[in-house]
């Protein structure tokens, strides 16, 4: 994204009253200006997180990360066991991502976990070995986010990974897309987020394919449901990526 769609990007996050800004990829860590970026967003009093496969993070770019005002990082973890987690990241990066949380929790980062299942996981399973994992970690929280083929959108992994979660008892440590308040509404569809492309164009998430607008022509608190309330405007439920 260029440095000036960012600086707006930021500053009409900031005027809508968006709390927090999340870096998504791709890999973040390979953006030039991510630095700056963040800077950016601490001066506007947005908090700032990045989802990152944490394989470029050393010590040195997690304290300069940390000085630019980053405040919390969602890290790709995709099994339990290092040999899946290799083989569906296509890379012997297990241990690196391991290493990655202990520096970032070190520096005082938030950090949470953030995985990819599938239908061919045994999800009940993996839901369950790689919340321990991460509480042996000690990272805050962990994220299941399923995938699905395109063109063959569902919600039903969805909602079998919200289940897993609910009958392992862990409410309050994992989170997948249909957990949390509004049951089978993800948050998109909740009005709490909505994804900004590199090219500006702006979906109710980062999985959805429909365009809603394009930053610069509408504010963005127009794409907010619930601050649309609270203008008196009328609230319109947003399109949804698995349906």
């Amino acid at each position: 994204m260029p440095a000036s769609m960012v600086s707006r990007s930021l500053k009409e996050a900031a005027a809508a009253g968006i709390p927090r800004i999340v870096m998504f990829g791709g890999e973040p860590a390979l953006y030039p200006g991510l630095s700056e970026t963040v800077k950016k967003a601490s001066r506007l009093g947005l908090f700032a997180e990045m989802d990152t496969n944490a394989l470029l993070l050393d010590d040195q770019k997690l304290a300069k990360l940390a000085a630019s005002g980053l405040s919390a990082l969602r890290i790709s973890l995709h099994a339990a066991a290092p040999s899946d987690h290799n083989r569906a990241q296509n890379t012997d990066s297990f241990y690196k991502v391991e290493n990655a949380v202990k520096l970032a929790l070190k520096r005082g980062f938030l950090v949470y976990l953030s995985s990819c299942l599938t239908c061919i996981n045994a999800i009940g399973d993996e839901v369950e070995k790689l919340s321990d994992l991460g509480k042996r970690w000690g990272v805050h929280e962990i994220r299941f986010l399923g995938y699905v083929p395109p063109r063959k959108a569902s919600r039903d992994i969805h909602k079998r990974i919200s289940s897993c979660i609910r009958k392992s008892g862990l409410d309050k440590y994992a989170h997948s897309c249909f957990t949390g308040p509004g049951g089978g509404i993800c948050s998109a569809q909740r009005g709490e987020m909505i994804f900004i492309s590199p090219e500006g164009l702006i979906h109710s998430c980062p999985y959805a394919l429909k365009v809603l607008g394009r930053i610069g022509e509408t504010p963005l608190i127009s794409y907010f449901p619930r601050t649309r309330e609270r203008t008196g405007q009328d609230r319109k439920r947003l399109p949804c990526a698995a349906s």
